[in-house]
């Protein structure tokens, strides 16, 4: 059964991008974009590079401070971790780099991967999203967005707020402020409190005014870098781009790249920004240029900042799976076992 639903997924996986790339092939003249990479200003270029790590660094550092309520987990082993996680999830489809900082963390030191796997699915999505509401609501005010957009944004942006509104009712609604399990949590059955517990354990940044104002805030300032990221970017490739446009630029990217279809999300992530690019009114041959050109340099980029990382936590580049068996038992299978 889980075996056909993984084909299933796979095969629409593998027919979203592939229609995805026969539209940017039909769409782009790719031979023309390569070979205007190197007429690339390299000055611009390196400072996009700059503010490129500086967001991912600080996206880093702030996967720390949603996990402060775990002080056993070494910032430098986390952000090496979240670089290399950055590293595979551009190489390789499904988001295994998610996987790995759920993983080997608990293998490591022990922590419940129900409650990793909240804090990286749920607790940075929320920040994510309601990151990306504020900018966009920003855009909004600066530029005239084209009117196709406008509905989409709007839904987008009252979905997030409601998600945001929800998780940190039911991260309060379970846990008193002393850490107490309480509330909704008490009336679930046994078997399930234990689960949902650790679920609410991963949003426990969510319960503290003070924690998501900082999350956010912290947030807000990675994606500004990584919007400036783009921007540098464009200027780089000779195109002219407001400060809000490629602050739109930038969400679509980052959503276009959220569900891999194929390697180095190849395809997507090309046809999205350039056909938006074309929509804010620039040249066709130009945008070309910019969505392959910039795509290659982020992705050799984080290949090789993801790389120096690995290194650095003792992972190599092609036992990442194997290394992962030979990391010590989590605490709690250990202490199921001498309970046993």
């Amino acid at each position: 059964m889980h075996v056909t639903r993984l084909g299933r997924v796979l095969a629409l996986q593998a027919l979203l991008g592939g229609a995805a790339l026969v539209l940017l092939f039909a769409r782009n003249d790719l031979l023309d974009a390569l070979r205007g990479l190197p007429h690339l200003r390299v000055g611009w270029a390196a400072v996009a590079l700059l503010a490129f790590t500086s967001s991912k660094v600080l996206h880093g550092s702030r996967w720390r401070f949603l996990l402060r309520h775990r002080p056993d987990l070494p910032y430098r082993w986390l952000l090496g971790l979240f670089l290399v996680a950055n590293f595979v999830n551009a190489v390789i489809p499904f988001r295994l780099g998610d996987v790995l900082r759920v993983e080997l963390p608990s293998r490591r030191f022990g922590v419940p991967r129900t409650e990793l796997l909240s804090n990286v699915v749920i607790v940075e999505s929320l920040f994510d999203g309601m990151s990306f509401v504020l900018l966009l609501l920003c855009s909004l005010l600066l530029i005239d967005m084209p009117p196709v957009l406008r509905p989409a944004l709007i839904a987008g942006a009252m979905t997030v707020v409601a998600l945001f509104v929800i998780g940190a009712g039911a991260a309060r609604g379970g846990v008193r402020p002393d850490g107490d399990r309480v509330g909704f949590l008490g009336r679930l059955p046994r078997r399930v409190r234990a689960r949902v517990g650790d679920v609410l354990a991963g949003m426990a940044t969510l319960r503290s005014t003070r924690d998501v104002l900082i999350g956010l805030g912290v947030s807000v300032v990675g994606w500004l870098l990584e919007v400036s990221t783009y921007w540098l970017l464009a200027r780089a490739f000779t195109i002219d781009l407001s400060f809000a446009q490629t602050l739109v630029v930038t969400v679509a990217a980052n959503l276009a790249t959220a569900i891999p279809l194929t390697p180095w999300n190849v395809g997507p992530y090309e046809l999205v920004v350039s056909e938006l690019l074309v929509l804010f009114g620039a040249e066709r041959g130009a945008v070309s240029q910019y969505a392959v050109g910039s795509h290659v340099l982020l992705v050799t980029w984080i290949s090789l900042t993801g790389i120096v990382a690995m290194l650095s936590i003792g992972l190599g580049i092609g036992d990442v799976r194997a290394r992962v068996r030979e990391l010590p038992r989590p605490v709690e299978a250990e202490s199921a076992s001498a309970r046993e």
